[in-house]
């Protein structure tokens, strides 16, 4: 498989908890940057948009191409021309990386953001909880994050 130009970027596929993570795999995708030499495989809720407007700020340069830096680097509006599905990038021959994020930060930041200290009912909030947590009956305001570690890690995959 050959691969030139600009590395393009498109969004990594997002599923709710207990999405079947086979169809998750699916629509996960792989960036190539040429210029570069390299395969960014995303993962998300890992600071991709950072990571990808500073790779397609260091393909621009690699190509000559820095007049304007600031110009176009929404990682979000490239079109899909270099993004291949994960299982393609097996066959990249070049250094392939990615970054992930500390579980237990990303557990807690999750618990910062979706249960409030009161049981307030706000824009997506439901007596306190994210609308997205509701399902899970055990989820309550004010709850505190041992708690909701444990409501967490019985959640089935």
């Amino acid at each position: 498989m050959m691969f030139g130009g600009r590395g393009e970027i498109i969004e990594t596929g997002r599923g709710p908890i207990g999405e079947d993570s086979a169809i998750w795999r699916e629509r996960q995708v792989a960036t190539i940057f040429a210029s570069l030499g390299c395969l960014y495989l995303p993962v998300t809720k890992a600071a991709n948009t950072s990571i990808k407007t500073a790779l397609i700020r260091a393909d621009r340069i690699a190509e000559g191409n820095a007049s304007d830096p600031e110009e176009d680097l929404n990682p979000h509006a490239f079109d899909a021309a270099h993004v291949v599905p994960w299982d393609a990038a097996y066959d990249f021959t070049g250094p392939r990386f990615t970054f992930v994020r500390n579980p237990f930060a990303r557990l807690f930041s999750c618990y910062r953001d979706k249960i409030l200290p009161e049981p307030q009912t706000r824009g997506t909030y439901i007596n306190g909880v994210h609308a997205g947590l509701r399902r899970y009956k055990r989820m309550r305001a004010g709850m505190s994050f041992g708690e909701f570690a444990r409501v967490i890690s019985r959640i089935p995959d």
